[in-house]
Order: structure tokens, then C-alpha cells, then sequence
């Protein structure tokens, strides 16, 4: 439309100049006729002649410049508009990206006290952990002062029988790097440990602390999550120079895909020796979904443990020895589970199903059923692995205590002041990097390579706490190790 605007204005401006033209010749056709200035009208006709045709040439010039200028404006709001959108799809894309890595971060943490730990379990920002229609209901209540009793009667039995444990933590560095390389049978600075849930909380407490006692360290990313990884990497070679961290990827314990692609050829190929592996990550589903809690805790964590300690044997060497930490807690103790009985764990195992509806849903049940699984996992493992290895790939079971880890900081205010007042209290919250010293312990420990129990240990002194019911029974030890190789 601009442009016939342009071309109509030229025209009309030609025609004007032709009627001029017109009507000079006209009026030298006159003064020819009455005999003055003869040779004039041929020399004035071919001036206005020249004239018109420079005024016509000058009408489509102008208007063509005015048409390329408007054009190359439009070019250039349209080159801005895109460059815009560009820029902002791109902030759109780097926002989720990051909303994505966090999610995910909080998705799987590490399982501190796990006593009421909880976990960040859904899709979005606006998920929230431990709702407060679930936390109300009188169930999830009863069960959390079971667990409650449970900790205190867990934290009395280990002071009557943790004194070495409390030894061992006041005499520093100097025995664990001992302890460790007696484990090990060799260099620690060439033992590498596997650490998962070390995005927060206890897991990335406890790779600190394996990082500055010597360990090279494989940090397993998330897909989405290589950045949250580098960066973690990075602040690991800041507490100790010429720390040795790799970053392997994607391992997301709720995607079967990657627990069962995970591997340690790659690993291997880089000169990294796998050793340890400590298995902090944990998940808490307040939202009807057993079965994210029952797949993290347990089902893909054992089937990811299958699958590396049988890599680890087939390349250990013949004094080389390999150790796999489970983080439990004392929640698999509480009377609730005692009560529900061995049938109503067998239903558990065998669907993983929660049902959501009219009220009957109990994430604590849940929880304490997925620790239960994992703490008799760990008892079969270790008197299956005593058999085929002679004692050189070990199981340890450690109850890590009460810790404040962020899972805790999805909950009702009240029952976080609850939490935190009770525990400062009685002396039994811990700080995450307190906690991960006992963890670490348990890494380092020598325990007896001969004895067919496995070695459980309390944190927070290092007591050995000794088989619980459910790491007894031959029934629940048969469905978790039929379990973890479906």
C-alpha cells in the first residue's frame, strides 16, 4: 500500500507538469501565429520537454528512496523483533533448564535422619513436601512418635555399646586415613568412591569429607544436571588441590534406563578404580505415589548395586578390596512395622503401590517400609558376598541419626520447630557434616571379613548396633534379593 502511495503521488506530480507543458506550448503557438519570436517555440518546447522528463525522473527516484528507506525500516523492526524473541526463548529454555537441574537436585536427596526426612518429589516449583493434609492425619501422627520413641530407645542402646566408635571420631584424620587404607588394602589416594544423593544435605557432606581424606571422587549427574556436577566439582578441588573428580552421567534413581545403562567401563578407561560406593540418595512421596519412594530407596537402588559391585568383581584385584554403604535409618525398627508384620511388607514389596484415596494414603508407612527393605538388602548382600568373594566386596549398614537436612524444610512450621527444639533438646540433631563422619567411619572401619552379619552402624559414635529383626528373617531377606533381580 505505501508503495502505490508513492507511485500515485509521482504520477499526479507528472501529470501536472505535463499540463504545464501543455499550456506553455499552447501559448508559443500563439506568438508564433502573431509572428514574434519564431525560432522560440521550438527552443522552449524542447526545454519544457526536458524540463518534464527531469521532474519525471526525479518523482520516481524520490519515491523509490522513500519506498527502500520505509523497506530497510521494516527490515530492521522485523530483524529486532526476532533478535527479541531469540533472546527471550532462550532465557525461556536456560530458566527451565535451571528449574530443571533444581528440581531434580531436591528430587533425590540425601537421607540424613530419614526419620522424618521428606523429599521434593514433583513436576514443578509449586510441589510441596509433607502437605499438611497428609501430616495431619492421625496415622502419619502415630507413626511419627513411633519413630520418635525409636530414636531414643536406637540412641540409648548405642551409647551403652559405642565407646571404640566415640574413640575413633575424637582421634582425627590420622586413624581414619589408617582405617581406610587398611580397608583398602592399598593407596587411598588411588581408591575411588561412587557417592549418590551428593547434590545436598548428608551425600554432599559425605563427599567432602571422602575428598579431603584422599578419595577421588565420581560425581553420577542427573540428565539436565552436568552443570549442578561441574560445579560441584569445582568446589571439591577448592577443599583439597589435585582432587581427582569425574563426572559420569545421566544416573537418576527413579529411571530404570539409567540404572540399568549405568556402567564403569568409562570410568575404567580414564584410570579410575572404583571401590566404594555410598548410597545416600533417598525419596519421600507425600503425594500418593508409593512407588517413587519404594523405586529410589530400594528397587533401583539395589538393581544399580547389582550391576556395579558385578562389574567391581570381575576387575578387582586379588588383594583389592571393595566396600558398598547403604544409608538407613532407625525407622525400620519402629514398632508400626513390627506390628504390620512380614505380610504387609511381602504386599509392599510385590507392588509398591499406595492407595491415595479416602484418607488411607501413609507416606511415613511407606518410608519405613522402603528402609526396612533396603537395611535387609544389605544383610543378604553382605552373607551372599562373603560366600563368592571371601569377605573382599563388604556391606555396611549405617543409621545415620537425627540430621537437619533440607528435607526437612518442606514442613509444616510447626513440626519443623517441633523437629528442632525437641532435638536440640535432648542433644541429638546433627549438622549434615557431623553426620557425615560417621558415615565416612563406616567407609573406613575394618570390620571382621569372616562374620556372616552384616556390620550396622550408629553415626553419630560409631556403635555397632547388631542385626535388626528384618535383617534377621530369612523370609524378608528372600523377597528383597528376589526383588533386586527382577
Amino acid at each position: 500500500m505505501p508503495r502505490a502511495r508513492a507511485h500515485l503521488g509521482g504520477r499526479t506530480r507528472a501529470r501536472g507538469a505535463r499540463d504545464d507543458f501543455t499550456e506553455h506550448a499552447r501559448a508559443l503557438d500563439a506568438r508564433a501565429r502573431d509572428g514574434d519570436g519564431v525560432d522560440a517555440p521550438k527552443t522552449d518546447a524542447r526545454d519544457g520537454e526536458r524540463r518534464h522528463r527531469t521532474a519525471m525522473r526525479s518523482d520516481d527516484a524520490s519515491g523509490t528512496l522513500a519506498l527502500r528507506a520505509r523497506g530497510r525500516e521494516r527490515v530492521a523492526r522485523a530483524r529486532e523483533t526476532a533478535t527479541s524473541a531469540r533472546v527471550r526463548r532462550r532465557g525461556a529454555r536456560d530458566e527451565g533448564w535451571r528449574r530443571e537441574t533444581t528440581r531434580e537436585e531436591g528430587r533425590f536427596d540425601d537421607t540424613g535422619d530419614d526419620d522424618d526426612d521428606d523429599d521434593d518429589e514433583g513436576e514443578g516449583d509449586d510441589v510441596t513436601t509433607w502437605t499438611p493434609t497428609v501430616m495431619w492425619r492421625a496415622r502419619v501422627v502415630l507413626v511419627l512418635i513411633d519413630w520418635t520413641v525409636t530414636l531414643v530407645r536406637t540412641v540409648v542402646r548405642a551409647r551403652r555399646a559405642g565407646g571404640d566408635g566415640r574413640r575413633r571420631r575424637r582421634d582425627g584424620d590420622g586413624d581414619d586415613a589408617a582405617t581406610r587404607r587398611a580397608a583398602s588394602r592399598d593407596d587411598a589416594a588411588e581408591t575411588s568412591a561412587l557417592v549418590t544423593g551428593w547434590s545436598s544435605g548428608l551425600g554432599r557432606a559425605t563427599a567432602m569429607r571422602l575428598v579431603r581424606e584422599g578419595y577421588a571422587l565420581v560425581v553420577p549427574y542427573r540428565l539436565g544436571g552436568f552443570d549442578a556436577a561441574a560445579a560441584f566439582a569445582s568446589a571439591c578441588r577448592r577443599a583439597r588441590a589435585n582432587c581427582r573428580v569425574e563426572l559420569v552421567g545421566p544416573l537418576c534413581l527413579e529411571r530404570q534406563k539409567d540404572t540399568d545403562a549405568f556402567s564403569l567401563r568409562a570410568l575404567r578407561r580414564r584410570g579410575m578404580d572404583v571401590r566404594v560406593i555410598v548410597h545416600c540418595a533417598a525419596a519421600f512421596s507425600t503425594l500418593g505415589e508409593s512407588s517413587r519412594t519404594a523405586t529410589v530407596n530400594f528397587h533401583h537402588c539395589a538393581r544399580l548395586t547389582e550391576a556395579l559391585v558385578r562389574e567391581m568383581m570381575m576387575d578387582l584385584k586379588e588383594e583389592a578390596h571393595a566396600r558398598v554403604v547403604f544409608v538407613g535409618s532407625f525407622v525400620h525398627q519402629c514398632e508400626t512395622a513390627r506390628r504390620l508384620g512380614v505380610d504387609a511388607f511381602e504386599e509392599w514389596v510385590s507392588t509398591s503401590a499406595a492407595d491415595a484415596s479416602n484418607g488411607r494414603y501413609n507416606p511415613a508407612i511407606d518410608y519405613t517400609w522402603s528402609k526396612v527393605a533396603i537395611s535387609a538388602y544389605a544383610a543378604a548382600k553382605h552373607e551372599e558376598w562373603l560366600k563368592t568373594t571371601g569377605g573382599r566386596v563388604q556391606a555396611v549398614l549405617v543409621d545415620p541419626g537425627l540430621v537437619d537436612t533440607r528435607l526437612t524444610r518442606g514442613w509444616p512450621t510447626a513440626l519443623q520447630t517441633l523437629l528442632r527444639v525437641g532435638g536440640a533438646c535432648l542433644g541429638l540433631m546433627q549438622t549434615p557434616e557431623n553426620a557425615a563422619r560417621g558415615v565416612v567411619d563406616a567407609v573406613n572401619r575394618t570390620f571382621d571379613e569372616s562374620s556372616t552379619t552384616c556390620p550396622h552402624v550408629y553415626g553419630p559414635n560409631g556403635a555397632l548396633l547388631g542385626d535388626s529383626m528384618w535383617m534377621r528373617d530369612a523370609r524378608v531377606r528372600r523377597l528383597v534379593a528376589a526383588s533386586s533381580n527382577e
